[in-house]
């Protein structure tokens, strides 16, 4: 072959050398798209999932399981039992000593003494630390029986119906902790006729305004949110608020009913200041309450078991009302 054969192979080859070149870059180039749109799949279905998660953790407030504080069992709880004196170390090195006899190889090596003197300081050792858990016993019946001393009296107030009983039990209790991540404030009150509790709930701008929903084609779709909807789901976090806040009360408190009004801080066009303005009061009834299965039933609908104030229209949400009159119900458990 010429040179000029030899040039032409040449040539042919880096031809073939730059397309192969150019082929692997366009796979490379057509896997990073394909890794580009999974990821920006996967972004997107964990957008619309926190949305969708977001708007179930506003509408189910209420749905939480609350248990009933047995009373009953608190104030008939017996005493903490008084430690006694232990030797059980002692005596088990007493009897090491008392059992020791000196070897053959002790008595050569002469060690024996060393051997029963290292047994006599062990008796000691052993009886101080029978001393000290004794010691330790004695403190921890000293706290144990003022926690039940403590909680049997709170509960016999309780159960007695001791207004400041149940004012320290909540306390104690702490019961609303939990609801500040949702926004809510609680105060309750029990100098009233029956535990009236008032939750500071946010305004509407706890719901989002705009709906997010996944396309078939894996896209975003973000839409501004129907009033109605948007007004439904606030609802549903205003009615979840207070039956949450009704429920731990009557589980924690053995009345027979509370009362519980949502509030919400709203510019007063009348003063001109953001004033606390009562949009929902509801008397809840034990009896009735405890009938209800709140982890399958909407908040909304829930609500209409109990006599209520409110005021709420679809399109526009709920407007002030007046605090339900708590003077005809029940106290008693």
């Amino acid at each position: 072959m010429g040179w000029k054969g030899n040039v032409r192979s040449i040539n042919s080859m880096l031809n073939e050398a730059q397309r192969a070149a150019q082929r692997r870059q366009r796979e490379a180039e057509r896997q990073q798209r394909a890794a580009q749109k999974m990821a920006e799949l996967e972004r997107t279905a964990y957008e619309v999932q926190q949305h969708e998660a977001h708007l179930s953790w506003l509408t189910s407030i209420h749905a939480e399981d609350v248990a009933e504080v047995d009373w009953q069992a608190i104030a008939g709880s017996p005493r903490p039992i008084a430690p006694t004196p232990t030797t059980e170390r002692e005596d088990e090195a007493v009897a090491n000593l008392e059992s020791y006899e000196p070897s053959f190889v002790d008595r050569k090596l002469k060690r024996a003494e060393r051997k029963q003197a290292a047994l006599c300081d062990a008796v000691e050792t052993a009886r101080r630390q029978d001393q000290s858990t004794h010691a330790d016993g004695q403190a921890s019946y000293g706290k144990n029986t003022a926690t039940w001393k403590h909680e049997t009296e709170l509960a016999r107030g309780v159960l007695e119906g001791s207004r400041s009983a149940h004012k320290a039990a909540i306390d104690l209790a702490a019961p609303f902790a939990s609801l500040d991540e949702y926004g809510l404030r609680v105060t309750v009150d029990f100098d009233a006729h029956i535990p009236t509790a008032a939750v500071l709930v946010r305004d509407a701008d706890v719901v989002p305004s705009q709906t997010k929903s996944l396309l078939q084609s894996g896209k975003l779709s973000v839409k501004n949110t129907p009033k109605g909807k948007f007004f439904e789901v606030y609802q549903d976090y205003v009615c979840g608020a207070v039956l949450r806040v009704a429920n731990e009360l009557l589980g924690l408190v053995p009345v027979n009913a509370v009362v519980v009004t949502a509030r919400v801080n709203r510019l007063n066009p009348a003063t001109g200041h953001i004033e606390e303005q009562p949009i929902l009061s509801v008397a809840v009834p034990r009896a009735t309450m405890r009938q209800l299965n709140l982890q399958s039933a909407s908040a909304s609908a829930a609500l209409t078991n109990f006599s209520h104030n409110v005021s709420f229209k679809k399109t526009q949400g709920f407007g002030p009302v007046s605090e339900v009159d708590s003077t005809g119900l029940e106290l008693g458990a």
